[in-house]
């Protein structure tokens, strides 16, 4: 008897997954609240505003904003992207709110060790793991007196509202002796288009000290976003990503005639060379302080300070790619 009424619930939650094109973890939830009706359950979605959304989901978001968080300290900086089909929607003050809500959640997850993180070998960040899914579960808190809620019940509830897919898409976390961050095409200090957190590993003996490292900290987030370096360092360079330049510049001069191989070899050998300082942010030079000076030069010139890590995120950056 027992196994005819959960084969019946199994079936009926397929049905409702059917019908509404919401995940499953829902349906089970709606079944289970309604009774094991089918038309309550779709009312109990609805409600939830979870069937409406799920009717979103295969729809590409591209648009949306790259929002951050620091800790009191300084030390420590969360950065999330959230994505909307529209600028419109991104530039609407509800989706703004659930941007500043979790960035504000996954720097608590963070300082509470629920933040589940990987290193990034090419910026030294900590990037989320399984990003969607990590997101999706973390717990948001809206208001100080509000009840905690999933980020994806936020988000699900959002674009009910605003008839747009919602998507989190991704978070990183950034830490150091000290952390700032930039916002580029900011709707808030802390929000944009494109934003960058950086952290410096240095020693602040006083107060003056701590500011300086952190306006120097803000100064290379500036420049993160303009220039957008993909590694920190040009020994984090995979080894893959230097093979395919070697195979680009071997072919560039296979084009031009035959050449002795010690001549191939050594060119080569300078283009990838070349490569790897312009895309790493020690080796860029500054776009933001005067002279011909790579910023790692510069903090360690006027500040002893290092760079730590980095963090970049430009809004829908590889998104519909992705989609398809």
């Amino acid at each position: 008897r027992c196994h005819d009424t959960m084969s019946a619930r199994t079936a009926l939650i397929k049905r409702l997954r059917e019908v509404s094109g919401a995940p499953m973890i829902d349906c089970t939830k709606a079944v289970a609240a309604a009774g094991e009706d089918l038309e309550a359950a779709v009312a109990w979605l609805r409600t939830k505003g979870v069937a409406r959304a799920a009717k979103l989901a295969s729809r590409v978001a591209s648009q949306g904003l790259a929002a951050f968080r620091i800790d009191d300290a300084r030390r420590v900086g969360c950065l999330v992207e959230i994505n909307s089909e529209t600028d419109f929607v991104a530039r609407n003050d509800a989706f703004k709110a659930l941007c500043d809500a979790v960035a504000t959640a996954a720097l608590r997850a963070h300082a509470d060790g629920r933040l589940e993180t990987v290193s990034s070998p090419a910026t030294a960040a900590r990037v989320l793991a399984q990003p969607e899914v990590r997101l999706a579960e973390l717990p948001v808190q809206t208001a100080p007196d509000a009840a905690e809620r999933s980020a994806q019940e936020l988000a699900a509830e959002l674009s009910a509202t605003v008839g747009e897919r919602v998507s989190l898409r991704r978070c990183s976390v950034v830490s150091g002796d000290v952390v700032a961050g930039y916002a580029h095409n900011a709707v808030a200090p802390t929000m944009g288009l494109r934003a960058s957190l950086v952290a410096l590993s240095a020693t602040a003996e006083d107060a003056d000290k701590t500011e300086r490292l952190a306006t120097a900290a803000k100064r290379v987030a500036m420049h993160v976003v303009a220039a957008r370096p993909a590694f920190l360092r040009p020994d984090l360079v995979p080894e893959e990503v230097l093979e395919a330049e070697r195979a680009i510049a071997r072919g560039q001069l296979a084009d031009a005639g035959p050449k002795p191989e010690d001549i191939v070899a050594k060119i080569v050998g300078g283009k990838v060379g070349k490569f790897a300082e312009d895309r790493s942010l020690t080796t860029q030079i500054s776009l933001v302080e005067e002279g011909k000076r790579t910023v790692a030069n510069i903090l360690k010139d006027d500040l002893a300070a290092d760079l730590a890590a980095f963090e970049l995120f430009v809004v829908g950056e590889d998104a519909a790619a992705a989609a398809n």
